[in-house]
């Protein structure tokens, strides 16, 4: 009798039966084992095909007996006998129940013992370590390493070098004899001994590792063990892991290694001396190495402080792999140790480690000695002891026993995790890990932020300083953004707040005061009331001064007219006395005092009212700075409300959040006027989270397996692969925040449903029966609770009978019955009530019965999907008092490959289906029963025979749904269906990640939705809620999908990478390095640093699915054929795809998928017709190989090869079988049972796979060799190019290795990887020639002419064979004619020592020399005028070997583009030295010789490779079309490649699709398009150069790259203006612009203008500024003549990598870490305006507004902030790697280092905002023009205005005042913005100027009458903007001037010495009093300025947004005020007039 491993599957005698483990594995027995009875004494039937030995192969030693067994032969396999050993493998006793534990103790719980397993565990590692003899400790290494005779032949993959190894240093420099000197021994390891080293032939210093002499016997398993050591350590280039140098033997044949000598301490004498936070920084750089090793499959097993170097300058190295293995057995990694012993560091390891159980072996045993190390950086000791007896750390490791401590806290929680008892409860991974240590640093960054924050505070107190406050609570805000628990910062910012706003109460400050407070907040309702009061009384103050000033005008009046009444009444009197001449002269004397004393009081009347004026005016400028401060304090809540929504929003208070942004929306009745005018995109974004949501996730950190939901949606329920049930009850909306009841099943739900009614709950998996129970594996029992309104019923009804997993579980209509299918070939239908069994259903092929439901409409009838590929529809029959088996009734064979689910359609007239094929069909249910049967026999006959095709099978009355682009693109793995009123709908999810909904159609269904959200494959979905709703479930959680509301997912995955052609990975995103929209607004493309493209769509927002742009293969290439025209190219590789080139464009053409891992595939090209034909290999065990015929325009039919020999083989395997097993089986009988159909699946597996194919140079032949040797040559018909087999014969005794016809195709001539090439007659098989063996064969080619035979070799150990031969073909003779040997006879060439393999050889046609292509087992540098010193040395080698040539008879050619080689070849007959075709790596490369030295191969024409890293993209833009139809990439290795659209694809067969290759020396770093000509474009390459490309409708060609630089400076972008004018490039000095002139010429216009790095940069929309940043600290705003206008503090720029602009300039957005800045840049645009450069001096240069203060961070956007799937680890949060703005304005996208693309969708801000921040304006009488218009403020972020025919009337209200006037006024900025009129034939014609060197644009026509007016109307034109338009507001201007009649006399008529006095002069009127009287007033006047005929264009036609108006648009109007108060000219000077600011004159520019 023997046992199966069930770990390793080997085969176990009574010896380890004895042992209770595996003898291969030494995996501890569990019980399960297979029992396998002996075989018959009889000797096995040996297979023909292993008849004969190859001259390589080794005898073989006899086979082992057997020994005989005490069991009865007869004994049933599941039987539970016990092995024949005293071992329980239930020997460990369960834990006793917990206690309630602190903290994260209960995860460190010991494990109990028994003494049955301690005795076990001392046992294994007593025979392993001799009982751990002396020199053991609980900190030495512990492994299985020791002597033994037993020997393990080296990998032939590795070929080790000799070297001469001396001790001691030699005498002199260059004297040494040995290739290493080894001094002094520096350590020593579990394997081995370091030795400080140096090596002679660099000398450098090295260390040197020898293995311990007791481990280095040659060929035994120490010595394998160490060698595993060196290549593991070699594999693993990581800056934290040492490298190594050479592997090689010394003289004596002892293995060593070299390896960088690091310079520095291990760990673990300093851990005790470092701080924490030094310890956590090198822990984090171990963990960095660690992940890197579990990558790439491989565990260290000993990582402790010890074996981590730790360097001078902190670098830190993991050393000693000599334990590591690998996770998984890796064929591709033969040399890999996998865990066969124990082995570890006691004091540190891992239970399952000591306890030596390799099953639970993995990632997380790792984990544990991080989580060991970290417990003893906290508490200083490592988890078990480490003094005292090895053996007692073991156990105590073995039983997870941890030395206790009395430090908490965080990272003693961290720790007791990664130690978990339960390998499930610990990290999952290293990443998870150093998250939680991340996560502890931000805290204490939190808290050193809340202590800075309380010094602030209490400096603030103590000086009481306003700056110290906002210091203060501005540091508590940052506190508790990190770190939201932090409950000091909370309290310190509470009491902060309420000190700052006492402090702004003292200063009377009461805006700023009220401010800071919040009028919800009861603590500052108090406060807030005295500092409201406060502002009012002030506000009553400010208006009691204003009439004050009045009162004491008048007053003056009075006086001054009481004084003129008095003045003029003493004239009169003078007049009537004039008689009397004395008394006349004395009242002359009189009056004339009068006068006197009137002018004197006139003079001081004037005075007074100068100064009233003066007061005035004071008055009127404090008022105006009042309204200012006004309005910036009513701004400036804004950034905080928009904070405080953004928190709201966060934590879930809808309402809060609601009410906040209604009062920023001016649509809303309780809108705040100045606010609402300043939201922007972030208001939109928060708009848009906020409202309704189209999905929500109810959980990201479950793995969820199974989902089910009631009709209408009241319960829902997932199961995970824990083994949870979650159900959600009254679940009525998207925002639902409930939690879900968990029910504890076991360890895992495989299946689960919900009644219709929702009154059931149903779920099946490995059940757990009591909550402390251990689960029972075989118990698969289906669970069925009821449903209540108090919950879920305690105690389920069991449904038993299954005997194997159930895989899907459904009720009925009317849930009285259950249907289950499970992995035991059956289907069952239950009584929900009585739990007993109705009706089976057995007959199915293959144990996996997917999916089983009952018809909707008669429960009766059954369909189940089975993974034999077939559905099938049953009637179930009730049968009294027992079981009925159903009748099958049809039987569906139409899917390629398994069936994963089935349901019937909502009527029950159809079945739909779908599987691994990715179809989904439909099924009709009208058909015969008979007739569907069998036509499904008949089918599956005929393509089992490969004769069946697409027209075959129409009986099934079938019909495919979805056309080509509407399916998934990988297996469809759930389907359910569903109604939406009276429609029937159907959900399918699948392993491409989506979930897609089909409505119907008149004739089948078309895709309607595809829900992409998740980032795992889709495992279940349904609907809910009658449709409305539709439930999916993935590894990253479960969603709920409002499904007819979905638009654009918010995270775009890409899809999946198809690995191999068959599924896609499940999980594996690379780096998305940049994301960018297209102009057009319908692209977004992203680039990944795995070399793809993903294209989104955005035309239909529901069906935002990706394109994956990407070439090349993805595995190494080992074909390639191009034709002789050398326009069309195939390969084909280990990924199990060949591919189609088009050679001239060098772009991909066609994949060919499913065409097997060896990459062996041959085309033959058909010029006339453009076809071709190919013969490949294929994935399929059953289908051998392929023919494809593939017609000039890319349609493909292919065709089966060799299924009769599949099944004679399998046939033969199942006989072989029968005979070892000793029972009766056959190819059908061996699929009855379970160990049947994993028998089936071995015996498959052997069926031989095709390893080389072969056309005749005619193309009318083909041969197909298989890894048995046997060869298969077909005939190609030439009417109908389909296969027919002319012959089959062993040609072989091992694998065909190559083949290859003679030009008549008569002739065939194979070589086997034995090295026998024997020739055969291809039409009957005959054999005709054989050649002498001469060592292993690896290339065979024949020459054009058919005369000539050339064989290359491998070479052999101990044989002097040639590397290639030469034969002469005479007839069926072949002579031996020439040798290529090791060493040439000119004595250049001597390989001896580094033999080399061909990997191919070739012809070239015309000469007299083969091209051979060869492999070094050892890298070499340059020999005899080889590589340069300076190149990297390769192991490839490709030159010609010329036969006839004596002496040197190998000229190898020179490149450093050849890479690793599968095959190369000179290209055309005519050129046998232009052009070169190296296939290797993941495709090939095209070469083109120098001119001057043939030999040299550096240029780079073509590359037919996917691209390594690809950086940088954009799209172009056609304005005539307004379509963006092409995208250009760039990658890393210089190569620029650009895809056109075609048909709604993007394609690479159009003729502006290309690749462009060799034009770039260096990596690319940017790609952009010319914005208005598509068919220009710029690339730039880091190394300093930049290239402008324009497409001549041909072809893309370069006129222009950037002038030569002599310091060469790293570029890091070149890109154009926005008007393509110029072109900006930035380096690491700084950054410069060139003009690109009309004539071709480039002019440098600003030349390093910004000092320093500029990583990034971006123009503003109109190009009058441009944005830097230099990746870290610097943020810089410019203009286009290189003037600074603004800067970022350097602190808030911090970490920006990307940065992006709103169109209108108001809001800078920023990429920083892994949140995105948003950041108000308004203020620069005032400050522009503000400073007006018409008021300096003639020609003076306008200084800069650089300063602090300007930008305004508003709030930092991240997926934390919402909560968006914080808990989905594919969600998780990554540094931003680009940033950018729809063109639209509403929406940010933005790419991370986690490979997903975010859109932050915005809602549309809707109306547009206008306003004035200053609407009051003084203008004095005969002043010049007053811009009014200057702080106008026109917002429309979202780019909805349309103002082409629109009209700007500025009008003045009220009765006409003489004089006064408007004005268009140009004013230009420092920017040199402006407005231009040109005034010809009658019309003023109005241009704006966005800058110094923009070309004004025609925006308008002044239509109101010319010069100034009282009214001005101008009507726009098509290409105005909202820019424009504000402009020209901007640029209206008000004046006052005075008529003649106005102005006032200079002095009054005084009366002279005349006698004539009239009589009536005291009633006559003063002139000079009435306009004294006119003048003193201030006259008030008011200017409307409206924006009236514009429209708005809506970007959600649906009305989806609150707000926004319907699709029919009325014509929309805006108006404002402008308040202007004329006071008059008291300063104008006689004859004097203000000149004006500027013409209105015609040509002003």
């Amino acid at each position: 009798m023997a046992l199966i491993c069930s770990y390793c599957g080997s085969e176990c005698s009574q010896r380890d039966q004895a042992n209770g483990r595996c003898g291969s594995c030494a995996c501890f027995f569990t019980g399960n084992e297979e029992i396998i009875p002996d075989a018959p004494a009889e000797q096995p039937v040996a297979s023909s095909d292993d008849a004969a030995s190859s001259p390589l192969t080794a005898p073989k030693p006899a086979a082992e007996t057997a020994e005989s067994d005490t069991e009865q032969a007869g004994s049933a396999p599941d039987t539970a006998v016990p092995p024949p050993s005293q071992f329980d493998p239930t020997a460990i006793e369960p834990d006793s129940p917990l206690q309630e534990l602190p903290s994260s103790e209960g995860l460190i719980q010991p494990r109990r013992l028994s003494p049955q397993f301690r005795r076990r565990v001392e046992r294994t590692w007593e025979s392993t370590f001799g009982g751990g003899g002396a020199g053991f400790t609980a900190e030495s290494t512990l492994s299985s390493h020791q002597p033994s005779t037993e020997t393990k032949v080296e990998s032939p993959t590795l070929s080790i070098a000799t070297r001469k190894i001396t001790k001691g240093k030699s005498g002199a420099k260059g004297a040494s004899e040995g290739d290493y000197e080894l001094t002094d021994v520096i350590g020593e390891g579990s394997m081995g001994r370091v030795w400080s080293a140096r090596q002679t032939s660099l000398d450098r210093n090295v260390a040197v590792k020898v293995p311990m002499p007791e481990l280095a016997g040659a060929g035994s398993v120490g010595e394998s063990q160490f060698i595993s050591e060196v290549v593991v350590t070699g594999q693993l280039e990581h800056p934290n892991i040492v490298p190594i140098y050479e592997l090689g033997r010394d003289s004596t044949g002892i293995p060593f290694y070299s390896m960088k000598h690091v310079q520095g301490r291990p760990w673990n004498e300093f851990i005790q001396e470092n701080t924490i936070q030094e310890n956590l920084e090198i822990l984090m750089k171990v963990c960095d190495a660690i992940a890197f090793a579990h990558d790439r499959n491989f565990l260290h097993r000993d990582i402790k402080p010890h074996n981590v170097m730790v360097g001078e300058f902190g670098e830190v190295s993991v050393m000693d792999w000599g334990i590591a293995v690998s996770i998984t057995k890796d064929p591709n990694q033969p040399w890999a140790s996998v865990a066969t012993g124990p082995a570890g560091t006691p004091a540190y390891m891992a239970p399952e480690m000591a306890a030596h159980n390799p099953s639970e072996l993995g990632v997380v045993s790792d984990i544990y000695l991080l989580g060991a190390v970290l417990y003893e950086i906290v508490t200083g000791t490592p988890p078990h002891p480490k003094t005292g007896d090895t053996g007692e750390a073991l156990l105590a490791a073995a039983a997870n026993e941890i030395i206790p401590t009395t430090r908490s806290g965080e990272l003693v929680d961290i720790a007791r995790r990664a130690m978990a008892t339960n390998l499930d409860d610990r990290y999952q991974s290293v990443q998870e890990l150093q998250d939680a240590i991340r996560e502890y640093q931000s805290h204490r960054e939190s808290i050193k932020l809340s202590e800075s924050a309380d010094e602030h505070f209490a400096r603030a107190k103590e000086q009481q300083s306003s700056d110290e406050f906002a210091r203060a609570r501005f540091a508590y805000e940052e506190a508790l953004k990190l770190w939201d628990g932090n409950t000091a910062a909370a309290i310190g910012m509470r009491l902060s707040t309420l000190e700052h706003a006492k402090n702004a109460l003292a200063q009377e400050n009461y805006e700023l005061g009220i401010s800071v407070l919040d009028s919800k907040n009861p603590e500052h309702r108090d406060l807030l009331s005295k500092l409201e009061t406060k502002r009012a009384a002030r506000r009553r103050l400010a208006w009691f001064s204003k009439i004050a000033a009045g009162t004491a005008i008048a007053a003056i009046l009075t006086v001054v007219v009481v004084t003129l009444y008095f003045y003029m009444e003493s004239l009169e009197n003078a007049k009537s006395l004039e008689a009397e001449r004395d008394k006349a002269r004395e009242q002359e004397v009189v009056a004339t005092n009068l006068k006197t004393k009137a002018e004197a009081e006139k003079e001081n009347a004037e005075i007074a009212r100068n100064e009233a004026f003066r007061a005035q005016r004071e008055a009127r400028r404090l008022e105006a700075e009042a309204r200012l401060e006004k309005r910036r304090a009513e701004e400036a809540p804004y950034s905080s409300e928009i904070g405080l929504a953004a928190e709201s929003i966060r934590r879930k208070l809808r309402d809060k959040a609601e009410r906040i942004l209604d009062k920023l929306d001016p649509t809303k009745p309780d809108a705040d006027p100045v606010m609402s005018q300043l939201r922007h995109i972030e208001w939109g974004i928060l708009k848009h989270s906020w409202g309704p949501s189209s999905v929500a996730t109810l959980t990201g950190k479950d793995h969820v397996e199974a989902v089910a939901s009631s009709a209408g949606g009241d319960v829902l329920a997932a199961g995970t692969d824990l083994g949870d049930v979650l159900v959600w009850k009254g679940i009525n909306g998207l925002d639902n925040d409930a939690e879900p009841v968990t029910i504890r099943f076991g360890n895992k739900i495989s299946a689960l449903a919900v009644s219709d009614d929702g009154r059931y709950l149903a779920a099946a998996g490995i059940r757990k029966q009591d909550p402390e129970g251990d689960s029972r594996q075989n118990d698969f029992d289906v669970c069925v609770w009821e449903i209540t309104s108090d919950g879920v019923a305690q105690s389920p009804l069991l449904l038993h009978g299954h005997k194997a997993e159930v895989l899907s579980v459904a009720f009925s209509s009317d849930a009285t019955k259950v249907v289950t299918s499970a992995a035991d070939r059956t289907a069952v239908v239950w009584d929900r009530i009585t739990g007993d069994r109705l009706s089976v259903m057995a007959d199915h092929l293959d144990p996996k019965v997917w999916s089983a439901r009952l018809s909707p409409q008669n429960d009766d009838l059954v369909v189940t999907a089975c993974e034999d590929g077939r559905v099938r529809v049953w009637r179930t029959t009730p049968k009294s008092g027992g079981v009925s088996e159903a009748k099958k009734l049809y039987d569906f064979r139409g899917h390629d490959g398994p069936v994963y689910a089935a349901v019937f359609s909502p009527d029950g007239q159809s079945v739909l289906s779908g599987g691994y094929d990715r179809s989904l069909l439909r099924w009709k249910l009208s058909s015969a029963q008979a007739d569907v049967v069998a036509a499904g026999t008949e089918l599956l006959k005929k393509r089992l025979q490969g004769q069946a095709d697409a027209k075959q099978g129409d009986a099934n009355e079938r019909d495919e749904i979805g056309s080509t682009g509407d399916r998934h693109t990988a297996s469809i793995r759930s389907i359910a269906v569903g109604r939406l009123g009276d429609q029937q709908i159907i959900v399918t999810g699948g392993n491409d990640n989506t979930v897609r909904v089909w409505r119907p159609t008149e004739a089948s269904w078309k895709l309607d939705k595809v829900l992409s959200g998740h980032g795992r494959w889709v495992r279940s979905c349904v609907f809910s809620n009658h449709g409305q709703y539709v439930l999916s479930g993935a590894d990253d959680g479960l969603k709920l999908w409002a499904w007819q509301d979905y638009s654009m997912p918010r995270d775009l995955i890409p899809d999946p990478e198809v690995r191999l052609s068959r599924q896609p990975s499940e999980r594996g995103l690379s780096s998305a390095l940049k994301s960018t929209y297209s102009r057009d607004g319908r692209w977004i493309a992203t680039v990944y640093a795995n070399g793809t493209v993903e294209v989104w769509d955005l035309q239909d927002p529901g069906r935002a699915t990706g394109e994956m742009l990407v070439q090349g293969h993805a595995m190494l290439a080992a074909t390639g054929v191009m034709d002789q025209q050398g326009e069309r190219l195939m390969t084909s590789a280990g990924d199990n795809t060949t591919r189609l080139w088009n050679v001239t464009r060098g772009t991909h053409t066609l994949k060919l998928d499913g065409t097997g891992y060896r990459g062996a595939a041959d085309v033959a090209w058909q010029h006339d017709q453009g076809n071709a034909l190919v013969v490949t290999g294929s994935d399929e065990h059953m289908t051998p190989a392929w023919f494809w015929h593939v017609d000039a325009e890319g349609k493909v039919v292919k065709t089966a090869l060799l299924g009769d020999y599949a099944r004679a083989q399998l046939a033969q395997q199942a006989e072989a079988e029968t005979k070892r097993r000793g029972a009766t089986y056959s190819a059908v009988s061996l699929r009855t049972t379970d160990d049947g159909v994993d028998a089936m699946d071995r015996l498959r597996r052997r069926i031989p796979d095709v390893t080389t194919t072969k056309f005749s140079p005619d193309g009318g032949r083909f041969m197909v060799g298989d890894s048995s040797g046997h060869c298969f040559v077909f005939q190609v018909d030439a009417e109908s190019n389909r296969p027919r087999q002319l012959v089959r014969f062993r040609a072989h005794r091992s694998a065909i290795r190559s083949a290859a016809f003679l030009p008549s195709g008569q002739s065939l001539i194979t070589a086997g990887v034995d090295g026998e090439v024997i020739m055969w007659n291809a039409t009957d098989g005959t054999q005709q020639n054989k050649l002498p063996w001469s060592g292993p064969v690896t290339a065979l080619d024949v020459s054009a002419s058919g005369d000539r035979l050339l064989v290359g070799h491998a070479p052999l150990e101990g044989t002097d064979f040639p590397l290639a031969e030469l034969f002469r073909l005479e007839g069926e003779e072949i002579r031996p004619e020439a040798s290529f040997l090791l060493t040439d006879d000119a004595g250049h060439r001597d390989w001896t020592d580094n033999r080399p393999t061909v990997r191919s050889a070739r012809f070239v046609p015309g000469t007299d020399r083969a091209l051979l292509s060869l492999f070094f087992p050892a890298k070499s540098g340059s020999e005899r005028g080889g590589q340069s010193a300076t190149s990297r040395p390769s192991r490839y080698r490709i030159g010609y070997w010329t036969w006839n040539h004596q002496g040197t008879d190998f000229a190898e050619m020179r490149s450093t583009q050849i890479g690793e080689v599968s095959t190369a070849f000179i290209v055309g007959n005519d050129a046998p030295q232009t052009e070169l075709l190296v296939v290797g790596g993941k495709g090939a490369r095209l070469l083109a010789a120098d001119d001057q030295r043939p030999l040299s191969f550096t240029t780079l024409k073509k590359s037919f490779r996917p691209a390594s890293k690809i950086v940088a993209a954009d799209f172009s833009y056609d304005p005539a079309g307004g379509q963006s139809n092409r995208l250009v990439v760039g990658d890393s290795e210089g190569n620029v490649r650009v895809w056109e659209l075609d048909a709604g694809r993007w394609s690479e067969n159009t003729s502006a699709a290309v690749h462009l290759v060799g034009r770039h020396d260096g990596p690319i770093v940017s790609t952009f398009f010319d914005p208005y000509d598509p068919n220009r474009m710029i690339t730039a390459e880091r190394n300093g150069t930049w290239k402008l490309w324009r497409f001549d409708a041909e072809q893309w060609h370069s006129p222009i790259q950037s002038p030569p630089d002599a310091d060469r400076r790293a570029l890091n972008f070149a890109m154009f203006s926005p008007d393509g004018k110029r072109i900006l490039a930035g380096t690491d000095s700084g950054a410069a612009v060139w003009q690109l002139e009309d004539d071709g010429t480039l002019q440098r216009v600003l030349e390093t203008w910004q000092p320093g790095k500029v990583q990034t940069a971006v123009y503003a929309d109109d190009g009058s500024w441009i944005v830097t940043g230099d990746g870290d600290r610097v943020v810089a705003f410019w203009d286009v003549r290189g003037n600074l206008l603004a800067q970022m503090d350097q602190e808030d720029a911090s970490g920006t990598t990307a940065i992006a602009l709103s169109y209108d300039r108001r809001r800078l957005v920023t990429g920083q870490g892994k949140g995105i800045g948003i950041w108000d840049t308004s203020r620069i645009l005032e400050a522009i305006v503000a400073k007006d450069p018409s008021q300096g001096e003639a020609g003076a240069v306008a200084e800069t507004i650089a300063s602090s203060g300007l930008i305004k961070e508003l709030f930092t956007l991240n997926k934390k902030l919402f909560r968006l799937d914080a808990e989905s680890e594919v969600n998780s949060e990554s540094d931003v790697t680009s940033i950018s703005i729809s063109p639209d304005g509403q929406n940010l996208l933005s790419s991370g280092m986690n490979g997903q693309t975010t859109i932050w969708e915005g809602a549309p801000l809707y109306p547009i905002a206008f306003a004035f921040s200053n609407d009051q304006f003084t203008v004095r009488r005969n002043a010049s023009f007053k811009h009014i218009g200057r702080s106008a403020f026109l917002s429309d972020p979202s780019r909805l205005a349309r103002f082409d025919g629109a009209e700007l009337n500025v009008t003045i209200q009220g009765e006409p005042l003489a004089g006064e006037a408007l004005a268009i006024r140009p004013m230009t900025d420092l920017l040199g913005a402006t407005i231009v009129t040109d005034t010809r034939q009658g019309r003023t014609m109005l241009y704006h100027r966005a800058h110094h060197l923009a070309a004004p644009k025609l925006i308008g026509e002044l239509t109101s009458a010319e010069g100034p007016a009282d009214r001005l109307s101008i009507r726009f034109s098509d290409a105005v903007d909202v820019r424009s338009v504000q402009a020209l507001i901007t640029a209206l201007a008000y004046r006052v001037e005075s008529s003649t009649a106005d102005v006032p006399r200079d002095s009054a008529d005084v009366p002279s010495d005349s006698d004539d006095v009239p009589s009536d002069s005291a009633e006559a009127a003063d002139p000079e009093q009435d306009a004294e009287v006119a003048e003193v007033a201030v006259i008030s006047r008011t200017v409307q300025v409206t924006l009236s005929g514009f429209q708005y264009q809506i970007g959600d036609p649906s009305g989806a947004t609150d707000g926004l108006p319907g699709e029919s648009l009325p014509k929309q109007s805006l108006s404002q005020t402008i308040t202007i108060e004329v006071e008059p000219d008291h300063n104008q000077e006689s004859g004097q007039e203000t000149p004006l600011a500027e013409s209105l004159a015609a040509g002003a520019w």
